[in-house]
């Protein structure tokens, strides 16, 4: 073959291989029990890993994981996982109900740290008591209007790090109309402890929503990589010392390259840059096959975004850290890292 045929011939396999994905995963799918996590990652059954030691780290850390958590969300492996994680979660978490008048679970959690860009790796023990409160208008309205807010105002920023308006207002728009549409439909959610109609029919409609093939899910996406970049180019001087591929030298080329290009995935940078960005916290459980840390009991685990280091300073000094679940910051966004792929995790 020519090196024309050649690259004609790639381009058919990928192509096909992206088809594939698109008619075989959902954008987002259904809430799936976390004890099917083995079987939906092919894991092989127990008999055959005596002899595999990845696959009893994999099998090691899906059964730390059904200790911590109930259930995941399986994210399309298109190479735009995180970014459509990110957006999945933090629509689902501001459309949540007022939590402060309704009966919740406090957890308390003992942490160790691992602080070397600014994230903190968690060992968690749960201690778990309900309790209800009255305390009014809580943190996760006025989060809601905050990211209203900076999503609306943000075209503004971001065209001053080389995007042309004209060319992605249209992205930005789709992005406001989502916010809007999650605003108006937690307004007429009431407090009540039971989940009402309301809250059914409203998470069925985001799910739907965010599911529809080239529309608002991939837009948004490609306008959260927006916002990444010129987050990243806005203190690049800070990011650059985070570019672990030897091939970038300036965060302007790295962007241009790895986070402005829909289906390009999303390294540690990204990730700090979008949380930061929103001002979330997010959550990280890293299942990447190598051994689970503490004599085998827990994942490695990192905190990026909102209140990372107050988190990692409670850690340091054996205080409670509250995951996220606070008033504070009601927005706490919590993913499963596997090589290569992002799903969310309840």
């Amino acid at each position: 073959l020519t090196a024309h045929e050649q690259d004609i011939k790639t381009q058919a396999q990928v192509e096909a291989i992206a088809q594939e994905i698109k008619t075989t995963q959902p954008l987002t799918s259904q809430l799936h029990p976390i004890a099917s996590l083995p079987s939906h990652l092919n894991l092989p059954v127990e008999a055959d890993l005596q002899s595999n030691k990845n696959g009893q780290n994999f099998m090691d850390g899906c059964r730390y994981l059904a200790t911590q958590y109930t259930s995941f969300r399986a994210i399309r492996g298109d190479g735009n996982c995180y970014y459509r994680a990110f957006l999945y979660s933090l629509c689902e978490k501001l459309l949540r109900r007022d939590t402060s008048k309704v009966k919740r679970k406090v957890t308390s959690k003992v942490s160790s740290t691992n602080t070397s860009t600014n994230t903190s790796t968690d060992t968690s023990t749960d201690t778990s008591t309900d309790i209800s409160t009255n305390s009014g208008t809580t943190g996760q309205e006025k989060e809601l209007k905050r990211i209203q807010t900076y999503v609306n105002d943000s075209l503004a920023e971001v065209t001053k790090y080389g995007y042309d308006q004209f060319t992605i207002e249209m992205f930005h728009d789709e992005l406001v109309d989502l916010m809007t549409f999650v605003a108006a439909c937690s307004s007429n959610q009431n407090s009540s402890i039971k989940v009402n109609a309301n809250e059914i029919e409203n998470a069925e409609k985001l799910h739907e929503k965010l599911n529809e093939e080239n529309a608002t899910s991939d837009y948004c996406t490609w306008f959260l990589r927006v916002i990444t970049s010129a987050y990243l180019k806005k203190d690049a001087g800070r990011f650059v010392h985070f570019l672990d591929d030897p091939n970038y030298f300036d965060v302007p080329t790295f962007c241009q390259r790895e986070v402005d290009p829909m289906g390009k995935e999303c390294g540690m940078v990204q990730v700090l840059a979008l949380a930061e960005a929103f001002g979330v916290r997010v959550v990280i459980e890293y299942l990447d096959g190598n051994a689970l840390l503490n004599d085998g009991k827990v994942l490695m685990r990192h905190t990026f975004g909102a209140d990372a280091g107050v988190e990692a300073k409670r850690s340091n000094s054996s205080e409670h850290a509250n995951d996220g679940k606070d008033d504070s910051n009601p927005v706490n966004i919590t993913l499963l890292y596997r090589p290569g792929h992002y799903d969310i995790l309840y």
